[in-house]
């Protein structure tokens, strides 16, 4: 029965806060950072927050301010989901949890999907079905460490 509650509890706990992070996607030498129930503003705080800073960081903040209006201002809303990319070695990943887990996963799985293709395109691995293999064991990798962070 305490695991039960303690569970539950972890749950509610996190669903709906905002979390950022930085995810490295290995072997493949790519950085993601994850946005949970944010927005590309809160990109740009944290990485001006962040005590070291990388040039993609830098990089990262110039472009967004610049562009903000143009590219970047779409309000992702509960149960969305967007996956930005500005160049082939890091990617910004937005997901806010739904009204239910059934929704948040799908929509997870979903931009979980995209980011495995990006990644895979960018280390010259084209999807065929000798590959597939590939594309899916990332997809899962990448939707069961966003889960984890979620729940």
């Amino acid at each position: 029965m305490k695991k039960v509650k303690k569970t539950k509890k972890k749950l509610v706990d996190k669903w709906g806060k905002k979390k950022i992070f930085i995810y490295d996607i290995k072997p493949y030498n790519h950085e993601c950072i994850i946005v949970i129930n944010g927005q590309m503003k809160d990109v740009v705080k944290y990485l001006k927050k962040a005590k070291v800073i990388s040039t993609f960081g830098r990089d990262l903040i110039k472009e967004i301010e610049n562009n903000y209006d143009e590219k970047y201002s779409d309000i992702i809303k509960e149960g969305n989901g967007r996956l930005y990319f500005e160049d082939e070695t890091g990617y910004i990943l937005l997901v806010n949890h739904s009204n239910s887990w059934l929704k948040t996963t799908s929509n997870v799985s979903h931009e979980a999907n995209h980011l495995s293709h990006y990644i895979l395109r960018n280390a010259g691995i084209e999807l065929n079905q000798d590959t597939e293999e590939a594309y899916t064991y990332l997809q899962a990798q990448i939707l069961k460490d966003i889960l984890n962070e979620m729940y």
